[in-house]
């Protein structure tokens, strides 16, 4: 809740700068910021004030912190702070320095720090990254950089489709998207690796996943962002599933607690009432001396309530709401669980071992290491093919890349050992080794 909080209470902030401005004529807007009435921007933990440059309006934005300090105990960081001029004559800038207690920086100074940190970091071991570390940019930046919004509101879906479009530009063309560029489709792309893709979380799957963690009432006077959010509870309630203790915090009828699913989806509001039960009533309710207290009637009219067990209240512990996926394995709720129970799938496939070493258990028979070795070569190689068709428009000849691939792996087999038998013997041959050395000792 705290993204929440913090939005609430900087808006009181923010109806105060409104008010201050209003009330005294003598604030100044910054130019820039006229046609909006804009004086300030928040984003995350960060809080951006603009204003003429001027002493009188450098004395209410001031004002203006000193009575949001008092009402909410909020007080600005003064070492974290900073304040930047743009054409102020140096008498005005001291009279404005001596109103707010910030230090001066200066834009160009921030520009050089970010290029050259920009240089350092992102551009590393080249001028552009390899498909490789484009791939590992996207996953641990770009695909983190929405997150604070998408934890708080349902993105449109023109915003999610730009973005995407941003992480397919640079997966590809390491800039703006072009057409054509794209040679495996995005829906492929994003699925784990054990299932053919290269494990990019989809923006909408994700934004899903976040916001699984809201569950408040649809009220008619909800906003559109609430009610975007809250219709989300239909992908994500099969999952929700309570663990009984003493059944007073689980609801009988709209909560899954029994396999046969909610019983409200079933039991019509008449019967319940008749019954002498309501739209609120708990497990606990609903079960009296170890048995069902229901009417005898309802068997025969539910037929699926006489395959309900009754279930065991203990007394002592509450009841515990977990993640239950499609088989049955229940987890503590995360992101990541609701993720990859929502997301879009695709089949296992059968050689992500041999691509993506260190996820399972590779055989180590000699026939498995010489198949792997040249599955590995052939995909390096096709691939530094590719780029080098595409980026450099320089091209070798199929037999070329052949026998790189088929050296490469001759090489890496004349170093490792193998143990000694006689299909070992007539596969190595068949590559042309031949010699004791490539055979364990004693073998």
């Amino acid at each position: 809740m705290s993204p929440y909080l913090f939005t609430i209470v900087l808006e009181v902030l923010t109806l105060i700068l409104q008010q201050s401005t209003q009330i005294d004529s003598s604030f100044r807007f910054h130019h820039n910021c006229v046609k909006q009435c804009l004086v300030n921007l928040c984003f995350a933990n960060d809080l951006f004030l603009f204003a003429r440059g001027d002493v009188h309006s450098a004395r209410i934005l001031m004002d203006s912190l000193s009575t949001f300090k008092c009402m909410s105990g909020v007080v600005p960081s003064i070492k974290k702070s900073t304040i930047f001029f743009s054409n102020v004559s140096e008498q005005t800038k001291q009279g404005i320095l001596n109103i707010m207690p910030f230090d001066e920086d200066s834009f160009i100074k921030i520009a050089k720090s970010l290029w050259k940190k920009w240089k350092k970091g992102f551009w590393i071991g080249g001028i552009n990254p390899s498909f490789a570390g484009r791939l590992q940019l996207i996953r641990s930046v770009l695909s983190s950089m929405h997150v604070y919004w998408a934890s708080i509101f349902i993105l449109p879906s023109r915003i999610v489709n730009d973005l995407e479009k941003t992480m397919r530009g640079f997966l590809w063309c390491q800039g703006p998207m072009q057409q054509g560029k794209a040679k495996v489709a995005w829906k492929d792309i994003c699925v784990p690796k054990y299932e053919g893709g290269l494990s990019i979380r989809r923006i909408s799957d994700m934004n899903k996943a976040l916001m699984a963690s809201h569950d408040v009432p649809i009220r008619s006077a909800s906003s559109w962002g609430w009610r975007k959010l809250l219709h989300l509870r239909p992908t994500t309630r099969q999952y929700i599933w309570s663990n009984i203790g003493d059944g007073k915090d689980t609801s009988a009828l709209f909560f899954l607690w029994s396999d046969i699913g909610p019983i409200g989806e079933f039991v019509t509001p008449r019967d319940i009432t008749t019954g002498r039960f309501n739209l609120k009533s708990k497990v606990a309710d609903i079960i009296s001396n170890g048995s069902w207290s229901w009417p005898l009637s309802w068997y025969d009219k539910y037929m699926v309530l006489r395959t309900l067990p009754v279930v065991p209240l203990n007394l002592a512990k509450k009841d515990e709401l977990v993640w239950r996926d499609n088989h049955k394995k229940e987890f503590q709720f995360s992101t990541t669980v609701v993720w990859d129970a929502i997301r879009t799938r695709e089949d296992e496939v059968n050689w992500v071992g041999a691509v993506w070493s260190g996820r399972w258990v590779i055989s180590r028979s000699a026939y498995s290491v010489m198949g792997r070795l040249v599955v590995v070569a052939t995909a390096y190689f096709l691939w530094q093919e590719r780029n080098n068709r595409m980026f450099m428009n320089h091209t070798r000849p199929p037999d070329v890349v052949s026998d790189l691939i088929i050296s490469t792996v001759h090489s890496r087999l004349s170093l490792l050992k193998f143990k000694r038998n006689a299909r070992v013997v007539q596969a190595l041959t068949a590559w042309g080794i031949v010699g004791d050395q490539v055979y364990k000792e004693g073998d």
